[in-house]
């Protein structure tokens, strides 16, 4: 099986980063976001797409970032005050609270 290509493009600074576009197929899936592939897998997993998953840019020959739509879905990255890490995303409606709600991913 031959992996879902996601394309990102930069489209702005935001105050945590730069914001990225999301393309699939040639359909732009995500808007201004700081996590990019890990959003676009979630709305591929929505779609009830499965199996692996490459992010690329224009400037790279190579991908940025590989995983399967299943586990990229699961996560988010949050800065712990020494770097980015990766957390476990949990949907809005499961706290009550904001999509992208964090919860140690070990």
């Amino acid at each position: 099986m031959s992996a879902h290509k996601i394309v990102i493009y930069s489209v702005k600074a935001g105050k945590q980063g730069l914001l990225y576009d999301a393309e699939y197929d040639g359909e732009v899936i995500c808007t201004s976001t700081l996590t990019p592939f890990l959003d676009a897998c979630r709305v591929l997993q929505a779609r009830g797409l499965s199996g692996p998953a490459e992010m690329w840019d224009m400037v790279r020959p190579y991908p940025r970032m590989r995983s399967t739509v299943e586990a990229a879905a699961k996560l988010t990255v949050t800065d712990v005050g020494y770097g980015p890490v990766f957390k476990k995303w949990r949907p809005r409606h499961a706290q009550g609270g904001q999509d992208g709600d964090l919860e140690d991913a070990g």
